[in-house]
């Protein structure tokens, strides 16, 4: 707009004017002016005044201009159309256009002829790049939606894991602690009182200090990001034999024929609930054996995981939507299975065992 004004003032400066039209651009002039220093009309939120004073100006210029500066007018007309089309949208331009093609018509009759063809299409142009940047502002307004949406998505999960890991390590390694300053706190009366019993004591603290390194290092382990080397079945089965190694515990699995679990994301949350299983089996069953097996069963992914240690807290069989209802199992892999549009199973016979059942779409 300022430009616009700078240069209409100089090639109206040539010619003879009237009052009201020298009013006019005095007007326009001022609002150039002020322009400059502060914000324009169209970034406080009041577009519309300052289109109509630009249509307004440009039609101004367009009458009282001689045929030889024609060019001016043509120059106006094309910013005016640009702005239009930026600031506002297509029907603001369009409506542009018919008021100038309505001004020529009616105050230059023998040159609308001429001008018209040109005044439509410099519109029509007008219009498709309004039309262009409302898609593109859509376009915009849709990928920021949605990275705000993973944003949520990311944050939540990141809080999620927090909460995971802060719970593993209270009921892991921080009560093996807790549990190890007791018996260092027992020792010292031992051995104050009955120094003679503080070898078996100290004996005894050694060998709590082997099974917490040994709960530790499987802690870390859980920690690990796992890796998805080869296919599924593959990456199953050095799961199990990485758990074997560390637990002590006789373990069988089988793996059917299966090549492609769907996204690598999936496979990754699928190895995490086995890995899950396995560490609560170590931490909390006692069990002497475990069997694991993976196998498709139609349209879906099966993976089965059984022991024969003290089981849940709870007996008999509960699926998903009944185990979140009534708050048992494990929290982190009822959310998991939930996140993979699958089903879950959790069975329990208190001292006698206990199984979890996934079934995920394949």
């Amino acid at each position: 707009m300022m430009l616009a004004g700078a240069s209409f003032a100089l090639s109206m400066s040539r010619w003879p004017l009237n009052a009201p039209v020298t009013v006019m651009l005095g007007l326009f002039a001022i609002y150039s002016a002020v322009a400059l220093f502060w914000r324009s009309l169209e970034a406080t939120g009041r577009p519309w005044p300052a289109l109509l004073l630009d249509t307004l100006v440009f039609l101004l210029s367009a009458f009282v201009t001689a045929d030889q500066n024609l060019w001016f007018s043509s120059f106006f007309y094309v910013y005016l159309l640009i702005a239009a089309a930026l600031l506002h949208g297509w029907r603001e331009v369009w409506l542009v256009v018919v008021i100038s093609m309505a001004f020529f018509l009616f105050t230059k009759p023998l040159q609308t002829q001429s001008l018209m063809p040109m005044l439509a299409m410099a519109g029509i142009l007008a219009c498709a790049l309004a039309l262009e940047k409302r898609s593109l502002v859509e376009r915009l307004s849709g990928a920021s939606r949605e990275n705000q949406l993973f944003q949520s998505e990311a944050e939540r999960a990141r809080e999620s894991e927090r909460q995971r890991i802060a719970n593993d390590f209270h009921d892991g390694p921080l009560q093996s602690y807790i549990s190890l300053q007791m018996r260092l706190e027992f020792l010292k009366k031992v051995m104050e009182r009955k120094p003679d019993n503080a070898a078996q004591e100290l004996q005894e603290i050694q060998e709590l200090l082997k099974g917490q390194v040994t709960d530790l290092r499987t802690w870390l382990r859980g920690m690990r990001p796992i890796q998805m080397e080869g296919n599924f079945p593959a990456a199953v089965r050095r799961l199990v034999d990485e758990f074997k190694k560390d637990s002590g515990i006789s373990t069988s699995v089988l793996c059917g024929e299966i090549k492609d679990t769907g996204e690598p994301e999936s496979s990754l949350e699928l190895l995490q609930i086995v890995r899950e299983s396995l560490t609560n089996v170590q931490k909390h069953s006692r069990a002497s054996r475990v069997n694991v097996s993976v196998e498709r069963v139609g349209p879906w992914l099966e993976i089965s995981i059984e022991d024969d240690g003290t089981g849940f807290p709870f007996a008999g069989a509960f699926g998903l939507d009944e185990l979140e209802t009534l708050g048992l199992g494990p929290m982190s892999i009822r959310r998991r299975v939930r996140a993979l549009g699958g089903d879950l199973t959790v069975e329990s016979k208190p001292e006698r065992g206990a199984g979890i059942r996934v079934r995920v779409p394949a």
